[in-house]
Protein backbone atom coordinates (compact mmCIF):
# COMPACT_ATOMS: atom_id res chain seq x y z
CA UNK A 1 0.00 0.00 0.00
CA UNK A 2 1.63 3.54 -0.95
CA UNK A 3 1.29 6.63 0.71
CA UNK A 4 -2.03 8.56 -0.06
CA UNK A 5 -3.23 12.29 0.86
CA UNK A 6 -6.12 14.09 2.19
CA UNK A 7 -6.28 17.58 1.61
CA UNK A 8 -9.16 19.25 3.56
CA UNK A 9 -8.98 21.95 1.32
CA UNK A 10 -7.54 21.48 -2.28
CA UNK A 11 -5.59 23.18 -4.66
CA UNK A 12 -2.00 21.92 -3.77
CA UNK A 13 1.05 22.01 -5.96
CA UNK A 14 3.28 19.10 -4.98
CA UNK A 15 6.91 18.23 -5.62
CA UNK A 16 9.26 15.35 -4.72
CA UNK A 17 12.23 13.94 -4.80
CA UNK A 18 13.60 10.48 -4.00
CA UNK A 19 17.61 10.26 -3.72
CA UNK A 20 18.00 6.54 -3.83
CA UNK A 21 21.41 5.47 -1.91
CA UNK A 22 24.11 3.99 -3.64
CA UNK A 23 23.81 1.20 -1.60
CA UNK A 24 20.38 0.33 -3.11
CA UNK A 25 19.37 -0.19 0.85
CA UNK A 26 17.50 3.14 1.55
CA UNK A 27 15.81 6.28 -0.62
CA UNK A 28 15.88 9.58 1.36
CA UNK A 29 12.22 11.25 0.17
CA UNK A 30 11.68 15.08 0.41
CA UNK A 31 8.35 16.33 0.02
CA UNK A 32 6.75 19.66 -0.29
CA UNK A 33 3.23 20.98 -0.39
CA UNK A 34 2.01 24.39 -1.32
CA UNK A 35 -1.06 25.73 -1.06
CA UNK A 36 -2.17 29.28 -1.73
CA UNK A 37 -5.11 29.09 1.17
CA UNK A 38 -4.32 27.54 4.31
CA UNK A 39 -5.54 23.93 5.29
CA UNK A 40 -5.22 20.62 7.05
CA UNK A 41 -3.21 17.76 5.25
CA UNK A 42 -3.95 14.33 6.36
CA UNK A 43 -1.29 11.40 4.95
CA UNK A 44 -2.17 7.84 5.36
CA UNK A 45 0.70 5.57 5.60
CA UNK A 46 1.09 1.17 5.57
CA UNK A 47 -0.20 0.17 9.33
CA UNK A 48 3.21 -1.44 10.34
CA UNK A 49 5.11 1.64 8.78
CA UNK A 50 7.92 2.66 10.86
CA UNK A 51 7.41 6.22 12.26
CA UNK A 52 10.70 6.64 13.21
CA UNK A 53 11.78 6.42 9.54
CA UNK A 54 10.75 10.60 9.29
CA UNK A 55 13.82 12.77 9.54
CA UNK A 56 12.00 16.42 9.19
CA UNK A 57 8.97 17.20 8.96
CA UNK A 58 7.00 20.81 9.47
CA UNK A 59 4.41 22.56 10.43
CA UNK A 60 5.06 21.41 14.26
CA UNK A 61 2.26 20.04 15.98
CA UNK A 62 2.03 16.73 13.45
CA UNK A 63 0.61 13.80 15.07
CA UNK A 64 0.32 10.35 14.46
CA UNK A 65 -3.04 8.03 15.36
CA UNK A 66 -4.20 4.69 13.78
CA UNK A 67 -7.03 5.48 10.81
CA UNK A 68 -8.72 3.87 8.55
CA UNK A 69 -8.19 5.26 4.99
CA UNK A 70 -10.82 6.36 2.75
CA UNK A 71 -10.70 2.83 0.83
CA UNK A 72 -11.27 1.06 4.24
CA UNK A 73 -7.84 -0.14 4.77
CA UNK A 74 -6.11 -0.19 8.01
CA UNK A 75 -3.67 2.56 8.06
CA UNK A 76 -1.73 4.78 10.13
CA UNK A 77 -2.65 8.57 9.69
CA UNK A 78 -0.14 11.76 9.69
CA UNK A 79 -2.53 14.83 10.74
CA UNK A 80 -0.63 18.17 10.23
CA UNK A 81 -2.53 21.28 11.48
CA UNK A 82 -3.88 24.13 9.15
CA UNK A 83 -1.10 25.29 6.97
CA UNK A 84 -0.12 27.00 3.61
CA UNK A 85 2.58 24.12 3.15
CA UNK A 86 4.19 21.03 4.30
CA UNK A 87 7.19 19.35 4.25
CA UNK A 88 8.55 16.11 4.74
CA UNK A 89 11.92 14.34 4.87
CA UNK A 90 11.44 10.82 4.87
CA UNK A 91 14.37 7.63 5.12
CA UNK A 92 12.74 4.47 4.14
CA UNK A 93 13.62 0.95 2.84
CA UNK A 94 14.37 1.30 -0.66
CA UNK A 95 12.02 -2.25 -0.95
CA UNK A 96 9.22 0.13 -1.10
CA UNK A 97 10.66 1.57 -3.96
CA UNK A 98 12.76 -0.85 -5.87
CA UNK A 99 12.19 -3.83 -7.98
CA UNK A 100 15.10 -6.38 -8.88
CA UNK A 101 14.63 -7.35 -12.37
CA UNK A 102 18.18 -8.60 -13.18
CA UNK A 103 21.34 -8.91 -11.62
CA UNK A 104 22.16 -5.64 -12.70
CA UNK A 105 18.50 -4.02 -13.77
CA UNK A 106 16.46 -2.20 -11.03
CA UNK A 107 12.74 -0.38 -11.52
CA UNK A 108 12.06 2.52 -9.14
CA UNK A 109 8.53 3.01 -8.85
CA UNK A 110 6.21 5.52 -6.77
CA UNK A 111 3.01 6.37 -6.82
CA UNK A 112 1.74 9.91 -5.67
CA UNK A 113 -1.79 10.26 -4.94
CA UNK A 114 -4.55 12.17 -3.26
CA UNK A 115 -8.26 11.12 -1.97
CA UNK A 116 -11.01 13.65 -3.32
CA UNK A 117 -9.34 16.07 -5.42
CA UNK A 118 -6.57 17.21 -7.85
CA UNK A 119 -3.37 18.29 -7.24
CA UNK A 120 -2.81 21.71 -9.57
CA UNK A 121 0.99 21.09 -10.45
CA UNK A 122 2.91 17.67 -9.67
CA UNK A 123 6.96 17.45 -9.87
CA UNK A 124 9.11 14.61 -9.04
CA UNK A 125 12.30 14.47 -9.22
CA UNK A 126 14.61 10.92 -9.38
CA UNK A 127 18.32 10.51 -8.49
CA UNK A 128 20.13 7.48 -8.89
CA UNK A 129 23.81 6.24 -7.74
CA UNK A 130 26.71 7.37 -10.45
CA UNK A 131 27.56 3.55 -11.32
CA UNK A 132 24.04 3.77 -12.74
CA UNK A 133 22.36 4.96 -15.81
CA UNK A 134 18.85 5.45 -16.49
CA UNK A 135 17.48 3.15 -19.55
CA UNK A 136 13.43 3.79 -19.64
CA UNK A 137 10.66 5.86 -17.52
CA UNK A 138 7.02 5.43 -17.76
CA UNK A 139 4.09 7.43 -15.83
CA UNK A 140 0.47 6.49 -16.00
CA UNK A 141 -0.54 10.09 -16.50
CA UNK A 142 0.62 12.58 -19.31
CA UNK A 143 3.81 14.37 -18.50
CA UNK A 144 6.79 16.26 -19.01
CA UNK A 145 10.01 14.39 -18.58
CA UNK A 146 13.43 15.89 -18.37
CA UNK A 147 16.78 14.20 -17.86
CA UNK A 148 19.79 15.70 -16.58
CA UNK A 149 22.87 13.32 -16.03
CA UNK A 150 21.95 10.34 -13.26
CA UNK A 151 19.20 12.91 -12.54
CA UNK A 152 15.04 12.37 -14.02
CA UNK A 153 12.05 14.55 -13.51
CA UNK A 154 8.41 14.35 -14.21
CA UNK A 155 6.12 17.48 -14.23
CA UNK A 156 2.43 17.40 -14.67
CA UNK A 157 -0.84 19.41 -13.46
CA UNK A 158 -4.46 18.71 -12.83
CA UNK A 159 -4.10 15.16 -12.06
CA UNK A 160 -5.50 13.28 -8.50
CA UNK A 161 -2.80 10.47 -9.30
CA UNK A 162 0.23 9.33 -10.95
CA UNK A 163 2.39 6.20 -11.17
CA UNK A 164 5.94 6.54 -12.15
CA UNK A 165 8.13 4.12 -13.17
CA UNK A 166 11.99 4.92 -14.05
CA UNK A 167 14.14 1.49 -14.80
CA UNK A 168 17.86 1.93 -14.16
CA UNK A 169 20.92 -0.73 -14.72
CA UNK A 170 24.54 -0.47 -13.65
CA UNK A 171 26.95 1.15 -16.42
CA UNK A 172 28.34 -1.88 -18.11
CA UNK A 173 32.11 -2.95 -16.62
CA UNK A 174 32.41 -0.14 -13.84
CA UNK A 175 34.07 -2.18 -11.77
CA UNK A 176 36.24 -4.23 -13.87
CA UNK A 177 37.24 -0.77 -15.89
CA UNK A 178 38.61 0.54 -12.03
CA UNK A 179 40.36 -2.21 -11.39
CA UNK A 180 41.57 -2.72 -14.87
CA UNK A 181 42.75 1.10 -14.66
CA UNK A 182 44.00 0.72 -11.41
CA UNK A 183 45.98 -2.23 -11.94
CA UNK A 184 47.24 -1.80 -15.49
CA UNK A 185 50.84 -1.45 -14.51
CA UNK A 186 51.06 -4.59 -12.86
CA UNK A 187 52.94 -6.90 -14.86
CA UNK A 188 51.97 -9.46 -12.37
CA UNK A 189 48.49 -8.72 -12.04
CA UNK A 190 45.68 -9.86 -14.78
CA UNK A 191 42.03 -8.48 -14.46
CA UNK A 192 39.73 -10.57 -16.51
CA UNK A 193 36.18 -10.46 -16.79
CA UNK A 194 33.99 -13.91 -15.62
CA UNK A 195 30.29 -14.78 -15.97
CA UNK A 196 29.09 -13.77 -12.62
CA UNK A 197 31.96 -11.10 -11.68
CA UNK A 198 35.29 -10.60 -12.27
CA UNK A 199 38.90 -12.27 -11.46
CA UNK A 200 41.79 -10.44 -10.59
CA UNK A 201 44.71 -12.95 -10.81
CA UNK A 202 47.81 -12.30 -9.03
CA UNK A 203 51.09 -14.57 -9.30
CA UNK A 204 52.55 -15.98 -6.20
CA UNK A 205 56.31 -14.45 -6.56
CA UNK A 206 54.41 -11.05 -5.70
CA UNK A 207 52.69 -12.34 -2.36
CA UNK A 208 55.08 -14.73 -1.08
CA UNK A 209 58.10 -15.86 -0.84
CA UNK A 210 58.65 -19.84 -2.17
CA UNK A 211 56.75 -22.20 0.91
CA UNK A 212 55.68 -19.42 2.58
CA UNK A 213 52.51 -18.28 3.49
CA UNK A 214 53.44 -14.55 5.40
CA UNK A 215 52.56 -11.67 2.71
CA UNK A 216 55.42 -9.52 1.63
CA UNK A 217 55.63 -6.46 3.12
CA UNK A 218 55.39 -4.56 -0.31
CA UNK A 219 52.38 -6.89 -1.35
CA UNK A 220 50.04 -5.22 1.23
CA UNK A 221 50.14 -1.51 -0.77
CA UNK A 222 48.79 -3.83 -4.06
CA UNK A 223 46.57 -5.84 -2.29
CA UNK A 224 44.76 -2.19 -0.41
CA UNK A 225 44.56 -0.89 -4.15
CA UNK A 226 42.16 -3.71 -4.90
CA UNK A 227 40.77 -3.43 -1.70
CA UNK A 228 40.04 0.41 -2.02
CA UNK A 229 38.00 -0.03 -5.61
CA UNK A 230 35.32 -2.66 -3.76
CA UNK A 231 32.14 -1.04 -2.80
CA UNK A 232 31.19 -4.13 -0.68
CA UNK A 233 27.48 -2.67 -0.83
CA UNK A 234 27.53 -4.21 -4.18
CA UNK A 235 29.39 -6.92 -3.67
CA UNK A 236 27.79 -10.23 -2.69
CA UNK A 237 31.33 -12.23 -2.40
CA UNK A 238 34.68 -11.94 -2.44
CA UNK A 239 36.21 -15.18 -2.63
CA UNK A 240 40.15 -15.42 -2.19
CA UNK A 241 41.57 -19.17 -3.82
CA UNK A 242 45.01 -20.14 -3.34
CA UNK A 243 46.81 -22.66 -5.87
CA UNK A 244 49.80 -24.12 -6.28
CA UNK A 245 51.49 -26.09 -8.90
CA UNK A 246 51.85 -30.19 -8.19
CA UNK A 247 55.45 -30.50 -6.72
CA UNK A 248 54.69 -31.62 -3.22
CA UNK A 249 55.86 -29.88 -0.35
CA UNK A 250 59.42 -31.33 0.92
CA UNK A 251 62.04 -30.80 3.96
CA UNK A 252 61.31 -28.90 6.80
CA UNK A 253 58.60 -26.65 5.67
CA UNK A 254 56.47 -30.55 5.18
CA UNK A 255 56.08 -29.80 9.43
CA UNK A 256 54.21 -26.59 8.64
CA UNK A 257 52.80 -27.58 5.44
CA UNK A 258 51.68 -31.57 5.02
CA UNK A 259 50.60 -31.11 1.60
CA UNK A 260 49.92 -28.24 -0.89
CA UNK A 261 46.27 -28.01 0.32
CA UNK A 262 47.50 -26.71 3.43
CA UNK A 263 49.80 -24.27 2.05
CA UNK A 264 47.29 -22.91 -0.29
CA UNK A 265 44.49 -22.40 2.10
CA UNK A 266 47.30 -20.74 4.28
CA UNK A 267 48.17 -18.20 1.93
CA UNK A 268 44.43 -17.27 0.72
CA UNK A 269 43.97 -16.91 4.75
CA UNK A 270 46.69 -14.48 4.58
CA UNK A 271 44.78 -12.38 1.91
CA UNK A 272 41.72 -12.59 3.74
CA UNK A 273 42.86 -11.64 7.31
CA UNK A 274 44.42 -8.61 5.71
CA UNK A 275 41.84 -7.32 3.94
CA UNK A 276 39.37 -7.79 6.97
CA UNK A 277 42.19 -5.40 8.93
CA UNK A 278 41.35 -3.08 5.56
CA UNK A 279 37.90 -2.72 6.65
CA UNK A 280 36.47 -5.38 4.81
CA UNK A 281 33.20 -7.20 5.93
CA UNK A 282 34.01 -10.87 7.12
CA UNK A 283 30.24 -12.04 6.17
CA UNK A 284 31.13 -11.40 2.35
CA UNK A 285 34.45 -13.14 2.63
CA UNK A 286 35.42 -16.35 1.61
CA UNK A 287 39.43 -18.29 1.61
CA UNK A 288 39.95 -21.34 0.11
CA UNK A 289 42.73 -23.67 -1.27
CA UNK A 290 42.56 -25.58 -4.11
CA UNK A 291 45.65 -26.85 -4.36
CA UNK A 292 47.08 -27.90 -7.72
CA UNK A 293 43.58 -29.27 -8.54
CA UNK A 294 43.20 -26.35 -10.99
CA UNK A 295 46.03 -25.92 -12.66
CA UNK A 296 46.00 -23.02 -15.98
CA UNK A 297 48.63 -24.14 -17.37
CA UNK A 298 50.66 -27.16 -17.97
CA UNK A 299 52.80 -28.76 -15.14
CA UNK A 300 55.21 -30.32 -17.09
CA UNK A 301 56.98 -27.28 -17.56
CA UNK A 302 58.78 -25.15 -15.72
CA UNK A 303 57.25 -22.07 -16.63
CA UNK A 304 53.54 -23.63 -16.49
CA UNK A 305 54.25 -24.70 -12.82
CA UNK A 306 55.45 -21.03 -12.69
CA UNK A 307 51.97 -19.86 -13.83
CA UNK A 308 50.05 -22.26 -11.57
CA UNK A 309 51.35 -20.78 -8.20
CA UNK A 310 48.83 -17.53 -7.50
CA UNK A 311 46.07 -16.40 -5.97
CA UNK A 312 42.95 -15.17 -7.42
CA UNK A 313 40.41 -12.77 -6.26
CA UNK A 314 36.78 -14.05 -7.31
CA UNK A 315 34.56 -10.82 -6.97
CA UNK A 316 30.78 -12.04 -7.23
CA UNK A 317 28.23 -9.17 -8.37
CA UNK A 318 25.83 -11.36 -9.41
CA UNK A 319 24.26 -14.59 -8.52
CA UNK A 320 26.34 -17.46 -8.69
CA UNK A 321 27.37 -21.09 -7.83
CA UNK A 322 29.56 -19.86 -5.32
CA UNK A 323 26.23 -18.53 -3.18
CA UNK A 324 24.22 -21.81 -3.18
CA UNK A 325 26.04 -23.02 -0.02
CA UNK A 326 25.37 -19.46 1.68
CA UNK A 327 21.68 -19.51 0.72
CA UNK A 328 21.56 -22.86 2.19
CA UNK A 329 23.03 -21.81 5.46
CA UNK A 330 21.04 -19.13 5.77
CA UNK A 331 17.75 -21.03 5.06
CA UNK A 332 18.70 -23.64 7.74
CA UNK A 333 19.70 -20.61 10.21
CA UNK A 334 16.22 -19.00 9.53
CA UNK A 335 15.09 -22.14 11.10
CA UNK A 336 15.94 -22.55 13.78
CA UNK A 337 15.29 -18.38 14.64
CA UNK A 338 11.68 -18.96 14.10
Amino acid sequence: MGIMELLIVIGFAREEVYFIDPSLKNVITFSVLKRDRRGELVRFYPHDYDTTSIMYARPYGYSWKECTNPRGERSLCLTFPENFSFSIMESVPAERFLEQKSDSTYVFHTKLGMFGGKYDEVTAAIMIPSDFEIVNFSSSRPGIWKKIGNTIAYYSQGIDTATLRVTFKLKEDTLYKRLARTLEKEKQVYVTKIRKGIRVRLDESILFETGSAELKPESKELIRRIYQQLDFDRIKQLRVEGHTNNIPIRGKLKEKYPSNWELSTARASSVVRYLIELGAPKDKLVACGYADTKPIAPNDTPEGREINKRVEFIIITGESEYLEEVKTIEKIKGKYDE
